[in-house]
C-alpha cells in the first residue's frame, strides 16, 4: 500500500504571528531573503529585511489586517441630527424653529397660569397688570372719584337722554364692582352689563370702546374662552378707571378731596347712600373744546423695559421717521421692535441702524421709506443685518439703562450748587487789590531813589567815571 509523503505546511501557518523581523529559524525548504507570500504565488520578490519573510507590500498588508485591541476600537459616530441642514438657510431655519418653540412654551406656560388663577376663584388678574397702564395716567381707587370723572366725560357728550341714562347705568355697574384697594374691576361680563343697561351686547362693546378712546377705562387683561384656557368657564376682562396724573390746569380735581366710597343702594347699617346733590353737570349746550394731550417723547438713549415704556419708545421712533398710524399700525410696530428693545437697543441706535450697514458703517443707505408701500417691512429688512451686532454701533449711540436724564439733571444741579457756593465764598472774603495807581507811583519813586543814590556814590568815588587807574609795583 502506497503512502503519501506530507508536504510542507502552508506559508500562512508557517509564519505564525505577523512580524516584520524574523530570526533565521525557518524551515529548510524556505529560501532566506525572499518573500514567502510571493514565493507561494510563484513570484520571487526580495524581503524587506535581510532575515525577513515578507516584502514591504505584504508587511504593510499584514499590519493593516491585524485585529485591533479593545482600546483601539473605533468609537461609533453620533448620527447626524434630523432637521435643517448647514449653511445660512439652515441657521435661519434653526433660529425660526427655536423662536417658534420658545413662543409655544411661553404660551403654554401663560395659559396654565391663567387657568390656575381662574380656578382659584380669587379674581386675580395678571401679575403685571399695572404695566398695561401708561405712567402718565393715575388709577382711580375711589368710587366717588371715578363717578365724578364719568359724569364729567358723559356730560361733555351731546347725547340723547335715553342713551345717556342707559350708558350711565352700565358705567355705574362697573363703578360698583371696583376693588377698594387696587381699583380693579373683575368678573363683570358683557351679558351682565347688557342686562343692567337693557341693551344688546353690541351696545356694551360700543360703550367700552368709547371709554377706552376717551381715556376713562383701560383693559388690563383681555377676556378668554374656556376652550382657549382649558378651564370650566370663560374669563371676563379686567378693567381699571384712570385719570390724568395732573389736570391741564395743574389743580387737583375736586373728586380727590372726598374719600367716601359709593354703595349700591343702602349700606348694611341702614344709612342712606351718599347724595349726588353736589354734582353739577355742565349746563351749557356747547361742547367744551378739549385740546389733545401731546404724547410724551421717550428719551432717545434710554432702553425701555416695561410694556408702557416700549409703547412710548415705539411712538417716539415712528414720530422721528415721520410714520403715522395709518401707514404703520402701532401693534405691528411694537411687535417688530420688541426684539430690539429686549437686546438693549435704544431709539437713537435704531435710527442710525436704519441708514447704515454694520459691514459698511461709513456709507449711507439712503432713504428707506421713499416709495415704500409697506414701511414696516422695509424697516425690518434694514434692521435685519444688525441682529447680534448691536455692539458695533458707535459708542455714543449705545443704550443706557435707567433714567439717564435724571442722572444728568442731578449732576448739573450739583455743579450749579458747587459754583454758587464758590461764588458766595469769594464774596465773603475781603477784596485784595494787588495793583493800583498809587502802588505803581510808589514803586516808581522807590526805583528813582535807588538809581539816584547809585549815581551819587559813583560820583563821590576817588576814581570817577572815565578815569583809569595805573597800579605800580613797589621797588625792592
Amino acid at each position: 500500500m502506497s503512502t503519501l509523503t506530507p508536504g510542507p505546511p502552508p506559508a500562512r501557518e508557517a509564519r505564525g504571528a505577523v512580524s516584520e523581523t524574523v530570526l533565521p529559524d525557518f524551515d529548510a525548504h524556505l529560501v532566506s531573503g525572499w518573500c514567502a507570500e510571493c514565493v507561494a504565488s510563484g513570484q520571487f520578490v526580495p524581503a524587506a529585511e535581510p532575515y525577513g519573510r515578507f516584502c514591504a507590500f505584504h508587511v504593510r498588508s499584514a499590519t493593516h489586517r491585524r485585529e485591533p485591541s479593545p482600546a483601539e476600537q473605533p468609537v461609533a459616530s453620533r448620527p447626524e441630527p434630523v432637521g435643517p441642514g448647514r449653511g445660512r438657510q439652515g441657521r435661519r431655519a434653526r433660529r425660526a424653529l427655536a423662536r417658534a418653540v420658545g413662543r409655544a412654551r411661553s404660551r403654554a406656560y401663560g395659559r396654565e397660569r391663567a387657568r390656575r388663577r381662574l380656578a382659584s376663584g380669587r379674581w386675580d388678574p395678571h401679575p403685571g397688570w399695572r404695566n398695561r397702564v401708561n405712567r402718565d395716567l393715575m388709577i382711580l381707587t375711589d368710587q366717588l372719584a371715578a363717578l365724578d370723572r364719568i359724569e364729567q366725560l358723559v356730560n361733555a357728550e351731546l347725547w340723547r337722554d335715553d342713551r345717556r341714562d342707559r350708558w350711565m347705568r352700565m358705567l355705574r355697574q362697573l363703578v360698583h364692582s371696583m376693588d377698594w384697594t387696587s381699583g380693579l374691576i373683575c368678573g363683570v361680563t358683557a351679558a351682565q352689563l347688557a342686562t343692567t343697561g337693557d341693551c344688546s351686547p353690541r351696545t356694551v362693546s360700543r360703550l367700552l370702546a368709547w371709554a377706552q378712546d376717551i381715556g376713562l377705562l383701560v383693559v388690563v387683561e383681555q377676556g378668554a374662552t374656556a376652550a382657549f384656557l382649558g378651564s370650566v368657564c370663560n374669563r371676563a376682562p379686567a378693567y381699571v378707571f384712570v385719570a390724568p396724573a395732573t389736570p391741564p390746569d395743574g389743580t387737583p380735581p375736586e373728586s380727590q378731596k372726598a374719600s367716601a366710597q359709593l354703595n349700591d343702594s343702602v349700606d348694611k347699617n341702614g344709612d342712606l347712600p351718599n347724595s349726588y346733590a353736589n354734582s353739577k353737570p355742565l349746563t351749557d349746550s356747547r361742547r367744551p373744546s378739549q385740546s389733545p394731550q401731546p404724547p410724551r417723547e421717550w428719551p432717545l438713549w434710554q432702553i425701555p423695559t416695561t410694556p408702557a415704556e416700549r409703547s412710548a419708545a415705539v411712538a417716539t421712533f415712528l414720530t422721528r421717521i415721520n410714520l403715522g398710524s395709518t401707514q404703520a399700525p402701532a401693534w405691528r410696530a411694537r411687535a417688530l421692535l420688541h426684539q430690539w428693545w429686549a437686546d438693549g437697543a435704544c431709539v437713537a441706535g435704531l435710527l442710525y441702524a436704519i441708514d447704515h450697514h454694520p459691514d459698511h458703517p461709513t456709507q449711507h443707505r439712503g432713504d428707506a421709506l421713499r416709495g415704500a408701500t409697506d414701511p414696516l417691512r422695509v424697516l425690518g429688512y434694514r434692521l435685519r443685518p444688525w441682529l447680534g451686532q448691536l455692539h458695533r454701533l458707535p459708542q455714543h449711540l449705545a443704550g443706557r439703562h435707567g433714567d439717564y436724564q435724571a442722572d444728568q439733571a442731578t449732576r448739573v444741579a450739583e455743579g450749579i450748587t458747587l459754583a454758587e457756593s464758590n461764588r458766595a465764598r469769594r464774596a465773603t472774603q475781603p477784596h485784595q487789590v494787588t495793583s493800583t495807581a498809587a502802588t505803581r507811583e510808589a514803586a516808581r519813586a522807590t526805583l528813582a531813589a535807588v538809581l539816584a543814590d547809585r549815581a551819587r556814590r559813583r560820583a563821590a568815588s576817588p576814581t570817577g567815571p572815565g578815569t583809569s587807574v595805573t597800579t605800580t609795583s613797589a621797588q625792592p
